[in-house]
């Protein structure tokens, strides 16, 4: 069955903390009503399904005039290497629009993917981490 990507797909919150979890993301996974509200409060949302399978997601925040910031680009397992990742992530500069700059912070697992399909790394980012 081919992979169908969809920008107005709303996936639920188990299916997404289903698929962050098994892609290691250190996000508080286990508070469903937390993750509804990571779903719900994004700009931008797309999802990839290999029939009612989600296998992949890219959900971001966007002023849609200069910046964009990817929060999680996940991709199961199987499904990996596959293109998912590389089209998830051109869907959503579809979304957030070309006048944006499009930012993320990436794991180690994925730092080499983002050079390899073009993106600039970086090393001036800084973070406050979240207190709970």
């Amino acid at each position: 069955m081919p992979i169908t990507y969809s920008t107005t797909d709303m996936p639920n919150a188990a299916e997404v903390a289903n698929l962050l979890r098994a892609g290691g993301f250190n996000r508080p996974l286990d508070d469903l009503t937390r993750v509804e509200r990571m779903l719900r409060n994004a700009d931008v949302i797309v999802t990839a399904r290999d029939g009612d399978a989600l296998v992949g997601i890219v959900r971001g925040l966007a002023d849609y005039a200069v910046y964009a910031l990817v929060t999680e680009l996940a991709v199961a397992a199987p499904y990996k290497r596959m293109g998912i990742g590389r089209e998830l992530l051109g869907r959503f500069r579809e979304e957030a629009g070309e006048e944006c700059t499009i930012m993320l912070h990436s794991s180690e697992e994925g730092h080499a993917f983002y050079g390899h399909i073009g993106w600039d790394n970086i090393d001036r980012t800084w973070r406050l981490p979240r207190s709970r």
